[in-house]
């Protein structure tokens, strides 16, 4: 049988249109694949296509000019075919654009307040805040993620990327408003009174209001169990969700029980496998209540959370989600699918402006072979599922799909981390650069006086040795002073760290968790000195090295002669900047576009960082959106990004939950804040040392000038305009501080969402922006 593709789209001299699609899921989003089209007459293009086969075919349209493709069809056509038996069928499309500009509200599901709350937000908060979207002319609510983060049942499982499940909502958000009600009114009474006063804390008492909750769950489900297992509804629920839903309780009650969330410690059930997990989950079992009270609270939470899309359908208002680039390493998905993740290394970011140390964020790295061997069944799952809930979704650290920062896990600090997959050196490769490699002294932690000096009265040279040999040295040897200055030849005495000392694991084993102010300053200096190598030897590739991030401000670099260090330079330099382009690009198109094309959500990726450069061309060929922030510019050597020349397709905001908000950015950053008020804003003089309502009101309408596609701002921020309803002290609304890694997300809006809702004043000024913007 032959398909003729037919469009009618206007073409000028020198394009040509493409065809772009195939029976194959992920082709249309491959534009190698594209094949060129044949000009009929007025306007219309067309492509003769063989099939052989039934199915779906999943295609695009392409714009070639002069050899480059310049536009991208948004979206995709799908055409099913139940037969072959016509010889000819010809197909008619339009040619499908882009959305229209809009803008929308950030906001975590836990900041919001209602007087119906448990001392958190909640689904149920959800309905009034579209209609406050609707209200103030918004179009989108952007929420973090809303996975279930319970893993050791205090403030530590508050941060939202540590998700334990990818599927599993977490029932610290299930609404008490939107659940059967207690039929002993002494028992609700009670628990109302105890909610009540939870809710009159400024920020999330977070241990409390999970204890609290799940008390009210057992009794409820004491309660309900009886009747609901006689539903049609939770019966198809538990069907359609089973491959997800009984590993999920089963690890729940395992973690419970042996109150250990390390399944290595839970005996016979430390490797998973699927038939003893259903023998521990059949009803049939003694202790199965414990097990289906958490099918029941999932059932209940995916009730609230699909009438919460619904009604943002009907008032055409897009949910966007959240996917978090990585999983809590003791979660269910690395005791399920071991198989998909590297324990032996764990995920971060080199470091950035939030971190000059890096960050080490503790998940297990993604063995993206695997992955793809199993054609991403695991990833394609996690977007289908998350499509019944969401109509676009932030992709986490897209970075982590071209590649990821690769800690071993005898290291704690980011600086001894490595992108992986990547190519690193030989050491032939590194000689050629004219680096005299020494794997003894460039890859071992080396120490050198100066180093020593910034430790004034630590005795730190028992743990020392001298390179080559395991001499003790005295530790009544004095350290030199602070800034002590190298001989002639341009040499200090160095020094190794002895080897049951010599990696930051090692050393927290060694000192252990004492708070002694001697010791831990100790345990501090010996665990910075591990981080003190010019290269790190690839786990799975041995014999081949990687400069270590920031390697220029080792001991190892100081050492080396001034020939040495610019050939280190070059090698640096061509190993971030250069070596990696077109390989990380490789590695991005083989899961990108099977994520792309398992949901019609609409995918939007955080690339802020170190990005290499080839992921803004890979975002253009996949019409996902980038995230652009005025104040980290991608644009090389400006201090603020031009926001009328950042692609249509992207998502431009005032700040994320990992920086300040508006108004405490401008307030602690006086100097910088002066030179936007000059340079962007036009204005003379020195900047007010506040972010006044009106000042926002010009920052704001800037933004939302801006060729983004979407403008999704802070709730905060659009607060700033209202001098009545913002918060009185900038400061305390900052969600989170990535450098910080106990840091508690527990952030609450300071007002009842109704109080803004009824805002005539607030209402009418947001949307008489966004109209003005021409969104």
């Amino acid at each position: 049988m032959t398909i003729r593709f037919t469009i009618h789209y206007h073409t000028y001299p020198g394009q040509e249109l493409l065809f772009c699609g195939s029976q194959e899921t992920t082709a249309w989003l491959r534009d190698e694949q594209a094949r060129p089209m044949t000009y009929r007459s007025e306007g219309y293009w067309s492509l003769d296509l063989p099939v052989r086969q039934k199915g779906v075919f999943v295609y695009r349209y392409l714009v070639r000019e002069n050899g480059r493709i310049t536009r991208r069809e948004w979206g995709r056509h799908q055409l099913t075919l139940t037969s072959l038996t016509e010889q000819f069928a010809e197909v008619l499309d339009t040619w499908q654009t882009e959305p229209a500009k809009s803008a929308g509200t950030a906001i975590p599901v836990f900041s919001l307040r209602s007087d119906k709350d448990w001392g958190i937000g909640d689904f149920g908060d959800l309905f009034p805040m579209i209609d406050w979207l609707e209200q103030s002319g918004q179009k989108i609510l952007q929420l973090l993620p809303v996975q279930d983060t319970t893993n050791s049942f205090s403030w530590y499982d508050s941060y939202p990327y540590s998700i334990i499940s990818v599927f599993a909502l977490h029932p610290i958000y299930a609404a008490p408003s939107l659940l059967p009600a207690l039929e002993d009114r002494d028992k609700a009474a009670s628990f109302e009174e105890r909610a009540k006063q939870l809710n009159l804390s400024e920020s999330v008492k977070y241990e409390e209001v999970l204890s609290l909750k799940w008390e009210y769950f057992r009794l409820l489900f004491d309660q309900e169990q009886g009747k609901i297992i006689q539903s049609v509804d939770y019966k198809r629920f538990l069907k359609e969700n089973s491959y997800w839903l009984q590993p999920y309780a089963a690890y729940c009650y395992l973690l419970r029980k042996l109150n250990n969330p390390d399944p290595k410690a839970w005996g016979e059930y430390s490797n998973y496998d699927s038939e003893s997990i259903s023998r521990l989950c059949d009803p049939k079992q003694s202790w199965h209540k414990d097990i289906a009270i958490h099918y029941y609270i999932q059932f209940q939470l995916h009730c609230q959370l699909e009438q919460v899309h619904d009604y943002a359908a009907q008032k055409g208002i897009l949910l966007k989600g959240d996917i978090p680039i990585g999983v809590n390493r003791f979660s269910v998905e690395a005791w399920q699918h071991k198989n998909l993740f590297r324990l032996d290394l764990q995920t971060g970011a080199p470091p950035d402006e939030f971190s000059d140390q890096g960050q080490n964020w503790g998940f297990p790295v993604y063995d993206w072979n695997v992955m793809h061997r199993w054609q991403y069944k695991w990833w394609r799952k996690r977007l289908q599922h998350m499509a019944k809930y969401f109509d676009a979704y932030r992709i986490d650290h897209i970075l982590g799909f071209f590649r990821i920062w690769s800690i071993p896990t005898d290291s704690t600090s980011g600086l001894l981390g490595y992108f992986k997959p990547a190519l690193p050196y030989t050491p032939k490769e590194i000689r050629a650069f004219g680096l005299d490699f020494d794997r003894q002294t460039m890859c071992k932690p080396l120490v050198d006086e100066v180093l020593l000096g910034e430790y004034p009265g630590l005795e730190i040279f028992s743990y020392l040795r001298s390179p080559g040999n395991q001499k003790r040295h005295s530790s009544k040897k004095e350290s030199p002073a602070p800034g002590s200055k190298p001989d002639q030849t341009g040499n200090h005495q160095r020094y190794l760290l002895k080897e049951e000392l010599d990696t930051q694991s090692k050393v927290r084993n060694y000192f252990g968790d004492s708070t002694q102010k001697e010791i831990s300053r100790l345990r501090e200096a010996l665990c910075r000195m591990c981080t003190e190598v010019l290269f790190i030897e690839d786990r799975d590739k041995a014999g081949r090295y990687h400069p270590r991030i920031l390697g220029n401000q080792t001991v190892a670099y100081r050492c080396l002669s001034e020939k040495q260090q610019k050939a280190f330079d070059r090698l640096y330099e061509h190993f971030y900047f250069e070596r990696h382009n077109e390989f990380w690009k490789e590695q991005a198109m083989k899961s990108l576009p099977e994520l792309l094309s398992s949901s019609s959500m609409i995918a939007c990726g955080e690339d802020l960082g170190m990005i290499p450069a080839s992921v803004p061309e890979v975002m253009e060929q996949l019409c996902m959106l980038s995230l652009e922030l005025e104040r980290m510019p991608k644009t090389f050597g400006v201090e603020f990004e031009a926001l009328d020349r950042i692609p249509y397709l992207s998502v431009c905001t005032t700040s994320t939950h990992d920086m300040s908000p508006l108004r405490t950015w401008w307030e602690e950053n006086p100097l910088q804040a002066g030179r936007y008020w000059q340079s962007v804003l036009h204005e003379q003089g020195d900047a007010p040392l506040e972010c006044s309502a009106d000042l926002a009101y010009r920052i704001l309408q800037h933004h939302l000038s801006s060729n983004a596609m979407w403008v999704i701002l802070p709730w905060q921020d659009w607060l700033a305009l209202h001098n009545d309803l913002r918060k009185t002290r900038a400061e305390t609304e900052r969600i989170n501080v990535p450098e910080n890694s106990k840091h508690r997300w527990d952030y609450r809006i300071h007002i009842n969402i109704e109080d803004f809702l009824n805002s005539t004043t607030l209402n009418t000024t947001i949307r008489r922006m966004i109209a003005d913007s021409g969104r």
